[in-house]
């Protein structure tokens, strides 16, 4: 799987959850630039702005409402499969 892709789907989720890039880089463990590059970087890939931004808060774009939820869908059928997998490694073979 693509580990970078997921890692941005998480931050985006985590940031649009909770409203703040700040709460999202502690719940993370990362810094707030690390968060914001992530951001853009995704914004870039897309294409489209996924946030409204000003000095006091964050809100979805109509792009980030869609790109939100088809993240967490994505990021939940990434962890389905692999849990699948792990639990394929579990058991024993032969």
């Amino acid at each position: 799987m693509n580990t970078k892709l997921l890692r941005s789907l998480q931050v985006f989720i985590s940031v649009t959850d909770s409203g703040s890039m700040s709460v999202a880089a502690r719940e993370l463990h990362m810094t707030v630039s690390a968060i914001s590059q992530q951001l853009r970087k995704l914004e870039h890939d897309i294409g489209l702005s996924l946030f409204n931004r000003n000095t006091r808060s964050l809100s979805l774009t109509e792009a980030g409402r869609i790109y939100y939820q088809t993240s967490k869908q994505m990021l939940e059928t990434a962890e389905l499969a692999q849990q699948k997998i792990e639990s394929l490694q579990d058991d024993p073979t032969g």
